[in-house]
């Protein structure tokens, strides 16, 4: 049976890591998503991409159906360039590194360029939507994810009329660009009347409902019933916006209440505020 390749992770090393600016975080997802199930008539499904500020010779490796290939990156020069160069010069490097294992082990190039050129075409803006629409009970609306990835990855909720026009989109989550953020958060979509729609997480406990008239309420079973520790952990993720939409005074208003239930990492939190000058 052909080894299809499903994965590329691009690992950069500390000195590449320390010019990168996070615009690029996307790029490595956008090409595997554009690359689709690649063909490779042997044993590798996973290419580890390992961009690095030195000359290296390291020959292409292959163990256990992942092949690690090294790619020169320029430091030096690299942060002078403008958003957009930066963003063609990172892709420059990861294409550069596929195409050179392709020819290692004899696969058809022509699919990676396919990618790239759909990439750049795209303007490296990449928006897709999550698996297919639902419909509604009365089935006069459908509802999908959306996401929307840069240096910054946006899910949204956009609902539909009968005839495909869209009708709105709610904003639910930002996080850093990577996709298992987005399958966490999309764990499962569904609608619960005619109106609303609940987004449940992977986890089965924590979701939205999110209405046809804009409404947005993010529910945490274990805050909602005043348990402490679920009071901390809903306030730290308004607070420093993981996860829900950021909230700081929301999230503080919680840490508070944590705390004055006698969570100790919700005192240390609002003892640290305090010595940075931060009151609730």
């Amino acid at each position: 049976m052909t080894k299809l390749l499903r994965h590329l992770d691009v690992r950069p090393e500390p000195d590449v890591l320390a010019v990168l600016q996070g615009n690029t975080n996307h790029l490595g997802w956008m090409y595997e998503h554009y690359l689709g199930p690649l063909g490779t008539g042997g044993e590798v499904g996973k290419i580890n991409i390992i961009l690095t500020g030195e000359q290296k010779s390291i020959p292409i490796s292959e163990c256990l159906g992942i092949a690690d290939v090294w790619e020169e990156f320029d430091t030096a020069n690299y942060p002078s360039l403008t958003v957009t160069d930066q963003q063609r010069y990172y892709l420059d490097r990861m294409h550069s590194a596929l195409v050179r294992c392709a020819r290692h082990f004899g696969w058809d190039p022509a699919p990676l360029s396919a990618a790239r050129d759909r990439m750049l075409a795209d303007h490296l803006q990449f928006a897709f939507l999550w698996k297919k629409p639902i419909t509604s009970p009365d089935r006069q609306t459908k509802a999908q994810g959306s996401i929307e990835v840069g240096s910054a990855t946006r899910l949204s909720l956009i609902f539909l009329d009968r005839q495909q026009n869209e009708i709105r989109r709610s904003l639910i989550s930002l996080m850093p660009a990577h996709d298992f953020g987005v399958k966490f958060i999309f764990g499962s979509i569904a609608w619960i009347d005619n109106e609303t729609v609940r987004v449940t997480q992977d986890n089965k406990r924590d979701y939205w409902d999110c209405t046809v008239s804009g409404q947005v309420d993010f529910h945490y079973p274990r805050a909602e019933r005043g348990d402490a520790s679920g009071e901390y952990a809903l306030g730290r993720m308004y607070y420093e916006g993981t996860v829900v939409l950021q909230d700081c005074d929301r999230g503080l208003h919680l840490i508070q209440s944590a705390a004055t239930k006698g969570n100790k990492h919700a005192i240390a939190f609002m003892a640290r505020l305090h010595r940075q000058g931060v009151s609730p």
